[in-house]
């Protein structure tokens, strides 16, 4: 099956190539474009033409390399359709998919995307379910939610940044199964404004553009049936939002799930190891996977989960990973881990958040106590008759990171390896793998989170 995606990727990208080709041509000899329509309504778009700068255009087909990618204008091939109001983005069944430097991009599906019953992941389900995408200039974006948006002030915002891998996608879907409550569980916004902490210019700062995108969410998910409850589930990589999303709504609380180190570097290796090409990882799995994560660039995905890339933590992990890091994989994958940590540590005592912390270990072995525990703590009111149970199904199936996906890929960490995890969290202060805490309030204590 990977052999043939690839084979369909590689011609996706040509017919791609091929179409915009065609476009580039019509729109130099006729002034109008396959994708975009007419020129003069596509600058007036781009320019002061506020009451049509939304523009709506047709899906003819789309494809992603990977299903972990955030959406981009790159992965579709669009036809035009019109110009519209700006006002079209409340419309039912319009959410938020992503944004990029210059535009907001919408998907508007046949589907609440937000539910789990769609798939667990709200970009994947966006980008699979939409038939029409529509874009809106940044500026024109922020200025229509400042304008015409209701207010978001009266909902109960919950946060839920994790480590990955740890039972955050099977509280998501359970908090979004009471009546009262929506959940997002990782919208792409939080990874893209995660990567790119210069958006924002002379119209519109980085923190008006953040709550335009927030309050955007939460009114195009709350308005089918008037919850104000609303879980923003925020992946691994993107903790770094959690401060800059407290600061907006300053009632929110986050909800911190952790993985012991082990557990968590054998289930990230299997990610890897899964989306590698077949024939690679039968000839040369581990060389691969370095390949897969070079130096520099993991090195500025470890930097990213860091809202200050100056504190002392970020600093102190950059020295440590520059020049004490030659090449091993499993040193790289415990340095993620610990930039995970050290970043939940900035939000408790840097930007003074909320945490309730939780470890998959106690999660799943007793669901049912700790469930109450963390609707108390979220305010989320169950529904009557939950009886806690923990839930059966895969809470990531229908997904590249279900369970059964990834079984044959799981690796146990040699001791060798195993010690090499340890010296990369003793450098910073943190417990070994064998007296890493399993219990949250232990962990609390351990890291001074209180």
């Amino acid at each position: 099956m990977k052999y043939l995606h690839y084979t369909r990727y590689s011609l996706f990208v040509i017919i791609q190539f091929i179409y915009y080709f065609i476009d580039n041509l019509l729109c130099i000899l006729f002034n109008y474009s396959l994708c975009l329509g007419p020129r003069r309504q596509h600058a007036g778009s781009k320019g002061n033409g506020y009451e049509h700068c939304a523009h709506v255009a047709d899906i003819l087909g789309r494809l992603q390399l990977s299903a972990l990618e955030p959406a981009t204008f790159n992965h579709f091939i669009l036809r035009h359709h019109c110009y519209t109001h700006p006002r079209v983005i409340f419309d039912d069944k319009v959410t938020l998919m992503s944004i990029d430097k210059d535009y907001a991009m919408f998907a508007k599906c046949d589907v609440e995307c937000h539910l789990h019953s769609c798939g667990p992941f709200f970009y994947q389900n966006q980008y699979k379910f939409c038939y029409q995408v529509i874009s809106i200039p940044l500026r024109h974006f922020v200025t229509i939610m400042e304008r015409e948006a209701p207010s978001t002030n009266h909902f109960n915002i919950t946060l839920i940044p994790n480590t990955g891998r740890c039972g955050s996608t099977l509280i998501t879907t359970v908090l979004e199964d009471q009546s009262n409550a929506i959940a997002l569980n990782e919208s792409s916004v939080f990874t893209i404004m995660k990567e790119n902490y210069n958006f924002g210019c002379s119209y519109y700062s980085r923190h008006d553009l953040l709550k335009s995108c927030l309050d955007c969410l939460i009114i195009s998910s709350s308005k089918q049936r008037g919850q104000i409850d609303i879980v923003f589930k925020i992946s691994a990589q993107a903790i770094a939002m959690v401060s800059e999303v407290a600061h907006i709504y300053p009632s929110a609380r986050a909800l911190y799930l952790y993985r012991h180190p082990i557990e968590y570097i054998q289930s990230i290796q299997s990610i890897f190891y899964s989306l590698i090409p077949p024939i690679l990882f039968k000839s040369i799995p581990f060389a691969t996977i370095s390949i897969l994560m070079q130096f520099e660039s993991l090195k500025e995905f470890i930097m990213n989960h860091f809202r200050d890339k100056m504190s002392v933590r970020a600093q102190k992990l950059d020295y440590f990973y520059s020049n004490f890091f030659i090449g091993h994989i499993i040193s790289r994958l415990a340095s993620v881990f610990v930039a995970n940590i050290l970043s939940t540590q900035e939000l408790a005592q840097v930007y003074n958040v909320k945490l309730m912390v939780i470890s998959y270990e106690e999660l799943v072995n007793n669901f049912g106590w700790f469930l109450p525990q963390i609707a108390d703590f979220c305010k989320i009111e169950l529904n009557s008759g939950v009886d806690g149970s923990l839930p059966e199904d895969d809470s990531q199936s229908n997904s590249v990171l279900a369970r059964k996906e990834l079984k044959n890929f799981k690796k146990p960490l040699t001791k060798e390896q195993i010690m090499d995890v340890d010296v990369v969290l003793k450098s910073f202060g943190l417990p070994d793998c064998e007296s890493f805490p399993k219990i949250g309030t232990d962990f609390v204590k351990e890291l001074h989170l209180q």
